[in-house]
């Protein structure tokens, strides 16, 4: 598994001339760089009708007022709510894209657009939908005969920190326990916020390692290789540091300790 000191654009240049699968679209940051790379064609799924605050938490929640600290920590993300945000989102996607051929809008649930895909379509997915560990979990079972045999997996928002806690955040431990009871490994993670896991089968691995060095040689990005093992230990650690203005600054880097 390599360790990528990169933004999450990183693993982006693999999509080229590829099929390529959103899921939890929003504003499709993502999806817009992809674009870059010229993929074959771009499936952005998502229903644009915004979660309950009860779907966003784990059942095992014990802290006080779950909802407000959700809230208070999505008021950066969705400054008019979320349940406003999510829904006015498509019609800015849809008239921003609207003109970029091979882009098709799906607007369903993951459950029931995989039903759409036959299996082996798709080439390079990207999950960033809810992140709660069951919907990451499911997601990923659900879409794994969908990826083509040297196909690959992102999942967004792979991150165990104070930040990811505040937002209820599991989805590297899903990611964990996909690869745990599955045939796919994990490739590579970036080493930034919010990191990402990039995911591909067993079989492939040794082919797509040889595909993401080429990447990572190209882009002067500084990496490391780990055993593959490694993202089961994966943590984020928060350091405070002073910048040579004197202001207090916040960071963030992956941990293997505790």
């Amino acid at each position: 598994m390599f360790l990528v000191d990169a933004e999450r654009q990183i693993f982006q240049p693999l999509s080229f001339g590829k099929r390529y699968v959103e899921i939890g679209v929003y504003l499709a940051r993502y999806s817009q760089e992809i674009l870059r790379y010229s993929p074959s064609a771009v499936y952005l799924i998502d229903p644009y009708t915004a979660p309950t605050y009860e779907e966003l938490l784990p059942s095992d929640t014990n802290i006080n007022n779950p909802q407000e600290l959700l809230k208070e920590t999505f008021r950066n993300y969705y400054p008019e709510g979320i349940e406003n945000a999510i829904p006015s989102a498509f019609q800015k996607v849809s008239k921003l894209l609207e003109n970029t051929p091979n882009v098709h809008f799906i607007k369903k649930t993951s459950q029931e657009a995989a039903i759409d895909f036959d299996n082996g379509s798709v080439d390079f997915m990207h999950l960033d939908a809810n992140n709660r560990f069951d919907f990451v979990l499911a997601n990923l079972r659900r879409w794994e005969s969908k990826i083509a045999p040297d196909g690959f997996i992102v999942a967004d928002n792979c991150y165990v920190s104070p930040i990811g806690d505040r937002q209820f955040i599991s989805a590297l431990e899903a990611v964990s326990r996909f690869i745990k009871s599955s045939e796919w490994r994990a490739l590579a993670i970036s080493n930034r916020w919010f990191s990402n896991v990039l995911l591909c089968r067993k079989s492939a691995l040794e082919r797509n390692s040889e595909k993401l060095l080429s990447i990572l040689l190209e882009s002067n990005a500084p990496f490391s290789e780990l055993p593959g093992e490694s993202i089961h230990s994966v943590r984020h650690k928060y350091v405070q540091h002073s910048a040579a203005d004197g202001t207090i600054k916040t960071k963030e880097y992956i941990s293997f300790t505790d």
